[in-house]
C-alpha cells in the first residue's frame, strides 16, 4: 500500500527491478555454479509474474503489488484475493519483462484465492502443479515473487510446518504449509516450489513478529476447492454435468450428471479428457479452467482417452436459469432457530432430534445463544430476501460444523470438527425469497458462526438482517412464483 507522494518512487524501483538481466552469463553445463537448484529457478522463473493493482480514490493512489503463477498456457493466472482486492482489472509482468493487461476472472475470498485472465496471453509457460500430501519437514523449498516489488526475486529454505493454520484480512486459512524461505509484501500469491520445481504452495502471509516462518496455501487444498471456487456453470450461467478426479495426475471423469450435455454427448465415467477444442486439458485444474471457456448452446469439441483409444465429440452446454423465488405471506422479520443439545463429530439429523430451545433470530450469529458453549447444535430456519436476479456467494466461517441450503440446494459444506475456518458456494438466484436454512453444531473448545454475502453489485459483507424471514405461523413453505 502507498500513498501518492511515494507512488512515483515506487515505480521507478518497479522498474529498474524489470530492466535487471534475466539470467547469469551463459556457463558450461556442466559448471559446478549450475546446481539443481539453479536449473530448477531457471526452468520455473518464466511460470511467475508480478501483478500491480491500482486503487484511486479522491484522497490518495494506492498501488498493490503482489505475484502469481501461471496455471495454463493460454492466459490463467494463480494468485491471492488479497492482491487484486476488488479490482475487476491490473497489469502484470512476464519475466521477460512484458507488461500485458489481466482480468480478474474468479475472486474467491474465503480461500483468499483468485484467478486472473490475460485476454491477449501469448504463448506462456505453465508452471508445473504437484502434490503437498507427502511433504517432509525439512525438504528443500524455493520461492519465487515480488517482494516490495522487487520482481524476479529468488529465495530458498525449507519445509519448516505443515498443516499450519492463519488469518489474512478475507479469511482464516487452516490448510497451510509453513516455510523458511523468506517472503515480504509482494511475494503473496507467488508460488512455493519444491526441489523438483513443483508448484506445492501458494505463498499467502508471514508471522511478522518472527523470523523466517511463511505460510503458503497447500497445493491439493487449491485442486481440492478449484471446482467450487470456478464454479463456472453457475458464474456463467450454463449446464455441463461432468466432474473430474482433482488429485490425480490426469483429468479422470468422476461424475456424469444424468440428462446432462456431457451425458448426451456420450463421455462416461472414467473417461480422461485431454483437450477442449485444441486448448490442452492435463489434470483437474486445467478441466475448469477451461469450462470458464464454455457458453450455452455454443457447440465445443472435447477429445478424451477411452482405456487406450482417443475420441472426439461435441459437447454443447444448454442454459442455468436463476433458481425461482417462492410466493409465501405472513413473513416476519428474522429466522426461525431451535437449539439441540447433544455431542457430535459432524451436523446431526435433525429429524431425529429435540429441540431444547425455540426463538427467533434477526441474524445468524452465536451471541444470540449466550446460555449454549459447548455440546449442541442449531438449526435456523426461513427465507432470504435477494434483492435483485444474478449471482449470489454464500460464505460461512464455522467452529465447528455448518452447512447453507437454499431449498433443498446445499450451497455451503463447512461440516466436521474444526477449528473456525471459511467455505462458500455460489448460486444463480431470481428476486424475491427463497427457502433458506443455515445448520451449525458445537463440540467443545472455541467456537464461531459467521455468515456474509456478496453478489455482482454487492461487496462481500455480513448477511444483512434485513434479507431473512420467517413465516408467522406453521404453514406451507410456498410454492415458485
Amino acid at each position: 500500500m502507498f500513498h501518492r507522494r511515494i507512488w512515483l518512487g515506487f515505480l521507478c524501483i518497479l522498474a529498474a527491478s524489470l530492466t535487471t538481466p534475466m539470467r547469469a552469463q551463459d556457463l558450461p553445463a556442466d559448471s559446478p555454479r549450475r546446481t539443481a537448484m539453479v536449473e530448477v529457478i531457471e526452468r520455473t522463473l518464466p511460470s511467475v509474474v508480478a501483478i500491480r493493482v491500482v486503487e484511486r480514490n479522491e484522497a490518495e493512489v494506492r498501488v498493490h503489488i503482489g505475484s502469481g503463477a501461471i496455471l495454463h498456457e493460454h492466459g490463467y493466472v494463480l494468485t491471492n484475493a488479497h492482491v487484486v482486492r476488488n479490482a475487476k482489472a491490473g497489469e502484470l509482468q512476464l519475466s521477460d519483462d512484458r507488461v500485458l493487461p489481466f482480468q480478474t476472472l474468479v475472486r474467491w475470498p474465503c480461500e483468499d484465492l483468485a484467478i486472473l485472465r490475460i485476454p491477449s496471453a501469448p504463448s506462456l509457460k505453465p508452471a508445473t502443479i504437484g502434490r503437498s500430501h507427502d511433504l517432509m519437514l525439512g525438504e528443500p523449498t524455493v520461492v519465487i515473487g515480488s517482494p516490495t516489488g522487487l520482481a524476479r526475486s529468488v529465495s530458498t529454505g525449507i519445509v519448516s510446518g505443515l498443516s499450519r493454520a492463519t488469518r489474512t484480512e478475507y479469511a482464516f486459512l487452516p490448510s497451510m504449509v509453513q516455510t523458511t524461505a523468506a517472503t515480504s509484501g509482494g511475494s503473496s500469491g507467488g508460488p512455493l516450489l519444491n526441489a523438483l520445481g513443483q508448484q506445492i504452495g501458494v505463498i499467502t502471509s508471514r508471522d511478522t513478529s518472527a523470523q523466517n516462518i511463511s505460510f503458503a496455501i497447500m497445493i491439493d487444498h487449491v485442486r481440492q476447492v478449484f471446482p467450487n471456487m470456478v464454479a463456472a456453470e453457475q458464474r456463467i450461467g450454463f449446464q455441463f454435468g461432468a466432474a473430474v478426479d482433482m488429485l490425480a495426475e490426469e483429468a479422470k471423469v468422476t461424475e456424469i450428471r444424468a440428462g446432462s450435455p456431457a451425458e448426451a454427448a456420450g463421455l462416461q465415467v472414467g473417461d480422461v479428457v485431454t483437450h477442449f477444442d485444441d486448448l490442452i486439458v492435463r489434470q483437474g485444474i486445467d478441466f475448469h479452467l477451461m469450462t470458464t471457456r464454455l457458453r450455452p448452446d455454443k457447440s465445443t469439441n472435447l477429445r478424451y482417452r477411452r482405456g487406450e483409444e482417443t475420441h472426439e465429440t461435441m459437447v454443447t452446454p444448454t442454459g442455468l436459469e436463476p433458481l425461482d423465488a417462492v410466493a409465501v405471506e405472513n413473513v416476519q422479520p428474522g429466522l426461525q432457530a431451535e437449539v439441540y443439545a447433544g455431542l457430535w463429530d459432524k451436523l446431526p439429523d435433525f429429524q431425529t432430534l429435540e429441540s431444547v430451545e425455540r426463538k427467533v433470530i434477526p441474524q445468524v450469529k452465536l451471541d444470540e445463544f449466550p446460555m449454549f458453549q459447548d455440546k449442541f447444535a442449531m438449526r435456523a430456519t426461513g427465507f432470504v430476501k435477494i434483492p435483485a436476479d444474478g449471482l449470489y456467494g454464500f460464505y460461512l466461517r464455522s467452529d465447528d460444523g455448518s452447512q447453507l441450503f437454499i431449498g433443498d440446494r446445499q450451497i455451503v459444506d463447512n461440516d466436521g470438527l474444526h477449528a473456525a475456518k471459511d467455505a462458500g458456494g455460489l448460486i444463480r438466484l431470481k428476486a424475491g425469497l427463497h427457502p433458506f436454512t443455515v445448520e451449525f453444531f458445537e463440540a467443545g473448545g472455541s467456537q464461531d458462526l459467521r455468515l456474509m454475502v456478496e453478489s455482482t453489485d454487492l461487496p462481500i459483507q455480513e448477511m444483512p438482517a434485513d434479507w431473512l424471514f420467517h413465516q408467522s405461523s406453521s404453514e406451507s413453505t410456498g410454492e415458485p412464483k
